[in-house]
């Protein structure tokens, strides 16, 4: 049976103005699976499975592909927004593929 299963806690986000917050890290991993995965964060905050080197938004979702069927990685989550405000939501993981 096709699995997509998030592992970990997010604790509040902290940001100042002009830079992002801190970053926090889950684990996503799949099985079975015969498309992407699709991570797409809530508007304000992104999201990278590089080490932070690429982020990606609500308008620009990360894709991981999966290996044999299968993903594991680590995602990194930040706040990063130009105003000041409350931001919260869920972090949506989706696949249009699985075995």
């Amino acid at each position: 049976m096709p699995s997509i299963a998030p592992s970990g806690a997010l604790n509040n986000f902290t940001q100042s103005i002009g830079s992002p917050s801190a970053t926090q890290t889950y684990n996503v991993t799949g099985s079975n699976l015969t498309g992407n995965i699709t991570v797409t964060p809530p508007v304000g905050y992104q999201v990278s499975s590089d080490g932070g080197t690429n982020w990606f938004t609500n308008s620009n979702p990360l894709v991981l592909t999966p290996t044999s069927g299968s993903v594991n990685a680590t995602i990194m989550v930040r706040l990063n927004t130009a105003t000041s405000g409350n931001y919260s939501g869920d972090i949506v993981h989706a696949t249009s593929g699985t075995a």
